[in-house]
């Protein structure tokens, strides 16, 4: 019976054609939940008991007769997830999307040292640098793993972890490309040097019409001017070089202009040459740099000149 026609019952001859409200007839709230729950009892039928179905095919298999093939019914159906298949390969290829280089935001690293100032840095692939006085170095951390690319301006020392993927010094006179190995590098103004001391490197020279690629292995160093034809490919004179890293200034045939800005620099103070024919001097040797006036005492020394010390300046004469 239905719950309509359950109350579209005739009334009764005694009821009257006003019928008392709240009589015999009158569904409650327990009649309602009674009629409602036979109702969707006798539209979904019994629910399937699933563990006793299978209990009783895991029985049927393990008794079955031997050598007889076991079927299974019709009706039991090993369905593949490929909504939870594609949902996982969504996932997948949107990660992909997000974390491809074109689409990360770039990551910029800058480094930078004052007049007297040295720093160490450790690269995300591993690699060390020393960051010479005065110098500055630049990179993409979040496209370091695919491309090994760092631009310098002054000096370093680098230490480059051994990988597949090759790394490159980028300079305003040129470049510098290894996978893994030792070696400075030093951009001053129009002169440019790299020197190793481990390992090889590959050496990009640009050149008016054509760029010169020059190969320097270790204990070799190549030195130039910008713009010009490089010098040829030297053996590294001094056992300590580069120098600096250990506060010893290694000169090799540089005018005495240029020495002391060298010592300026990493001692952080003043300079002048009274006589411009001592800044076109050329000196070579190493200086140990712990005490700044032994190091212009022995580049007088070597020039024949002197220097005094007036209003916090070192004038050489």
């Amino acid at each position: 019976m239905s719950i309509l026609r359950y109350f579209r019952r005739k009334p009764a001859a005694t009821d009257g054609p006003n019928p008392p409200a709240g009589g015999p007839d009158t569904p409650t709230a327990a009649d309602l939940e009674r009629l409602v729950s036979t109702s969707y009892r006798h539209a979904l039928g019994a629910l399937p008991d699933t563990k006793n179905q299978w209990s009783r095919l895991e029985t049927a298999i393990q008794n079955r007769p031997e050598g007889v093939r076991t079927r299974l019914p019709a009706r039991i159906r090993f369905a593949t997830p490929r909504f939870a298949y594609a949902a996982v390969a969504a996932i997948a290829l949107a990660l992909l999307i997000i974390n491809h280089p074109l689409n990360r935001a770039p990551q910029l690293e800058h480094f930078a040292t004052s007049r007297g100032e040295q720093s160490s840095i450790v690269l995300p692939d591993g690699s060390e640098v020393l960051l010479n006085h005065t110098s500055s170095l630049d990179f993409d951390a979040s496209a370091f793993a695919g491309a090994r690319e760092v631009a310098l301006s002054g000096e370093a020392y680098f230490s480059v972890r051994h990988l597949d993927a090759p790394f490159t010094v980028t300079t305003d006179a040129g470049s510098v490309t290894v996978t893994g190995t030792k070696f400075n590098v030093r951009v001053r103004q129009d002169r440019y040097e790299v020197g190793v001391t481990e390992g090889s490197v590959e050496t990009v020279v640009p050149m008016p019409g054509m760029d010169t690629t020059i190969r320097i292995t270790a204990g070799e160093a190549l030195a130039g001017v910008r713009n010009e034809a490089p010098m040829p490919v030297r053996k590294i004179a001094h056992p300590a070089y580069p120098g600096w890293t250990e506060r010893t200034l290694i000169f090799t045939n540089i005018p005495v202009a240029s020495v002391c800005d060298e010592i300026e620099n990493s001692f952080d103070v003043r300079i002048t040459i009274e006589d411009a024919a001592i800044g076109a001097l050329t000196v070579s040797g190493a200086f140990i740099a712990h005490d700044v006036r032994s190091v212009i005492a022995s580049i007088c020394a070597l020039t024949g000149r002197n220097y005094r010390y007036e209003n916090a300046t070192y004038i050489l004469y």
